[in-house]
């Protein structure tokens, strides 16, 4: 004979995810709490008990991992499909300026860039503005990359094989004043290669509006020249043939 169960939410449920080649679920509710099931749903408990989570984040590559993050600079996370859990402290809040919090390596799991924010407490802050860090070792020790990013990111994708260690920032040239306030200071974003973990950088572009990666190629909007794509010449990209 068939049995069944049934669950009601505290809240909405806003988003879910599964962990691959598992029966875990979590869910997240618009009650900023974090349920999981590890039966396809026949049951369900609060991951992190009485812990506010403002956003719910599985890894891109790394599919028995996800990230709960807290309103304060606690980061909850699994490495082992929920199975069991555990926190690191991350270098700076959980940013409110609409830039991704986590962006992950396709080759190394434990290699993160975390973007938060500083001095944005207050929404008149004349200093508010986006800083992001990397760690090797997810989230046990951090390392700043650079203030004023619209969003940093591993060069490597699965296609675009350069160098593991390239970073790409999208960082406003002037390093002063309210991020909020860019657009208004006519602060133009630049794309920055950062070899070796960004500690050797070099600027790409000069005034962009973004760039993104397609298969083995990275393109980027510039202001004066709309469109250009950027080849397997990138830094670090080993030789053809």
């Amino acid at each position: 004979m068939l049995s069944s169960a049934q669950f009601t939410f505290p809240g909405y449920v806003i988003d879910h995810a599964y962990f691959e080649h598992s029966h875990t679920i979590l869910a997240f509710t618009n009650k900023n709490r974090v349920w999981q099931s590890n039966n396809e749903g026949f049951s369900w408990h609060e991951v992190v008990n009485g812990a506010h989570i403002v956003a719910m984040t599985m890894h891109s590559y790394a599919r028995d991992r996800a990230y709960l993050i807290t309103e304060s600079r606690t980061v909850h996370y699994s490495t082992d499909k929920g199975k069991t859990w555990n926190k690191f402290t991350a270098p700076a809040d959980p940013n409110g300026l609409g830039i991704p919090l986590l962006d992950f390596h396709p080759l190394r799991p434990d290699w993160l860039i975390w973007t938060g924010q500083q001095d944005c407490g207050d929404s008149d802050s004349t200093s508010c503005r986006a800083v992001a860090y990397m760690t090797k070792d997810n989230g046990r020790n951090w390392s700043k990359l650079e203030e004023y990013v619209r969003v940093c990111s591993w060069g490597r994708d699965k296609k675009l094989r350069i160098d593991e260690k390239v970073i790409f920032c999208e960082s406003y040239r002037d390093k002063k004043g309210s991020q909020r306030a860019v657009y208004q200071n006519n602060n133009p974003l630049r794309l920055v290669a950062g070899e070796f973990f960004y500690s050797n950088k070099k600027t790409l572009f000069d005034n962009i509006v973004g760039f993104a990666t397609f298969e083995e190629y990275m393109v980027v909007a510039e202001v004066r020249l709309l469109l250009r794509s950027l080849s397997l010449t990138l830094p670090g990209t080993p030789p053809k043939g």
